[in-house]
């Protein structure tokens, strides 16, 4: 089931990329190329960052939580999943359930935000694709030769493709682990 899904928003995104490109053409497929490629690389250097900032952020000072030994995000995340039935018997019997228990608050942060991440700094990237293609590049790819045109699907699909294998890859990740 999950791998049909999988499959079908594959297709749909390098389908939906490669008939952009064949209306924008080569220059322009290029630079928005570019820009979703920087977003990503952006997006992976700086969610570890902030994921470990957010986890850091001490929520004892709020006063809404009357445990005193959960002082930060990643100590209530871990007393909440403690909490719920067997896991906290399961938890003092194996260490290696313990420790994959005290990852996995980090991991599903991590997963949500760098999907956020990708999409903001990808919306942040359009604009300054649509400005280097408002100076630099024709309107539409109406002028070019069929072989521009051509070579800006390709350019698309491997946008479709790029943007498929940053935003589900991780999440099959997450689902293959809690499976």
């Amino acid at each position: 089931m999950l791998s049909t899904v999988l499959t079908g928003m594959l297709i749909f995104c390098v389908v939906v990329g490669a008939l952009l490109r064949l209306w924008r053409g080569l220059g322009k497929s290029v630079i928005r190329l570019i820009s979703v490629v920087c977003s990503a690389v952006i997006a992976i250097f700086c969610t570890p960052l902030l994921t470990n900032a957010i986890l850091k952020i001490d929520i004892s000072t709020l006063g809404i939580l009357g445990d005193s030994s959960m002082h930060t995000l990643e100590d209530f995340f871990v007393v909440s999943l403690q909490s719920v039935g067997m896991v906290g018997e399961l938890m003092t019997v194996s260490p290696t359930l313990k420790s994959l228990i005290v990852a996995l608050p980090m991991v599903l942060v991590n997963l949500v935000l760098f999907i956020a991440l990708f999409f903001v700094l990808k919306a942040i990237m359009y604009i300054f694709y649509k400005i280097i293609a408002k100076i630099a590049l024709p309107k539409h790819a109406k002028g070019q030769p069929l072989k521009l045109r051509w070579i800006g699907i390709i350019v698309g699909a491997v946008q479709g493709l790029i943007v498929f294998a940053v935003v589900l890859i991780p999440v099959a990740g997450a689902i293959d682990m809690v499976e």
